[in-house]
Parts: C-alpha cells; sequence; structure tokens
C-alpha cells in the first residue's frame, strides 16, 4: 500500500537528511484517490501518480490554492464521510504553507509502505 512522505529541504541531498515533515499513512492515500478529488484536484492528482516530485517556490502558491478549494468545497452535510480526506488535505497545504514560509521545497514521494 502506498505512503506519502513529504520532506523540506534546499535541494534533494538536503531533503534526504532530514526527517519527513508530513506521512500521510494507506489510508489516507486510499481516500486521495478518489475520483471526485481528483477531478476537483487535478494539480495534486498528477503529484500523486508521479511518485516522485519536488515542489518548488513557484508551485506551492499554486498547490496550496488548489487544496483549499477543494477544502472549501466540502460541505458540512459531506464532512463526516469525507472527514479523513479533508484532514489529509489540510495537512498537506500546512507543510506547503511551512515550506513556502521558510523558502524550502518540498520533496514528495509515494512509496510503498
Amino acid at each position: 500500500m502506498p505512503v506519502l512522505r513529504c520532506t523540506f529541504g534546499l535541494d534533494r541531498g538536503d531533503a534526504a537528511l532530514n526527517r519527513p515533515a508530513l506521512v500521510l499513512r494507506p489510508e489516507e492515500m486510499a481516500e486521495l484517490d478518489a475520483p471526485w478529488l481528483r477531478a476537483a484536484a487535478p494539480g495534486l492528482a498528477t503529484i500523486l501518480e508521479a511518485g516522485d516530485v519536488a515542489i518548488g517556490a513557484g508551485q506551492l502558491p499554486v498547490l496550496r490554492a488548489e487544496l483549499r478549494g477543494v477544502l472549501e468545497a466540502v460541505g458540512a452535510a459531506d464532512l463526516p464521510e469525507r472527514l479523513v480526506v479533508a484532514l489529509a488535505l489540510q495537512r498537506l497545504d500546512s507543510a506547503c504553507a511551512i515550506a513556502q514560509e521558510f523558502g524550502f521545497n518540498l520533496y514528495v514521494s509515494v512509496v510503498d509502505g
């Protein structure tokens, strides 16, 4: 089952020395694979399919806007059944915000856990 790991760094070598800032478990990854989410967040879907990607300073605001748009679209009536995905997206948005604030790249890898 796939696991998503996000690590901060100035380059790949730097990121390889750091602990993951975010880890999404297989259960959360299964929720991120939902067809409605892939349609609503094509940038996120591309990242998940790539398996190993670096998200730089220019891409972080775009990804954050996409994540926030999806989160805002989850209505109160849908929240109980989409709680896991909403929390996963919120955590990913927080990781992007931290990387953006401190000037790091965000290295995302999808590996078998």
